[in-house]
């Protein structure tokens, strides 16, 4: 199982990932929210940190073609449950490694995110309801 979660991240390359691709991804990520996920973490370190960055990349982007599209919606929901237990998990002892993972690269991809949230008028906008979720 770890094999194919390595193998549908390298389609991450780009932004925009087929329905199909996703929709294993959440397969993928409820299956380990509910089994061994410091077993997880150790085995798919690298292609974890792959989906996170794409994930910060996604959200502080100008563009929010993706956020209509149900696939990518349940794919942050299950993310953001993937890290909240994440964070509660002292199996995985290395802070360092729970850092990266739940982290953005940069601070700009925070400030882009905050000026987007700025600009929205709607409370229910499915945007802040994602952001809202990290």
């Amino acid at each position: 199982m770890y094999d194919n979660f390595e193998e549908l991240i390298t389609q991450f390359s780009s932004l925009y990932i087929s329905t199909k691709v996703l929709h294993q991804i959440n397969l993928i990520l409820q299956q380990q929210i509910d089994e061994s996920l410091s077993l997880f973490v150790s085995h798919s370190f690298n292609s974890i940190l792959t989906l996170e960055r794409w994930a910060w990349q996604l959200l502080s982007q100008n563009s929010h073609q993706w956020i209509d599209e149900l696939h990518y919606q349940e794919v942050f929901h299950t993310l953001a449950l993937f890290n909240k237990k994440l964070i509660y998990d002292y199996n995985i002892t290395e802070v360092s490694k729970k850092a990266i993972l739940l982290f953005p690269v940069t601070v700009d991809q925070i400030n882009i995110i905050f000026e987007q949230i700025g600009q929205s008028n709607d409370d229910n906008d499915p945007f802040i309801i994602i952001v809202s979720l990290w």
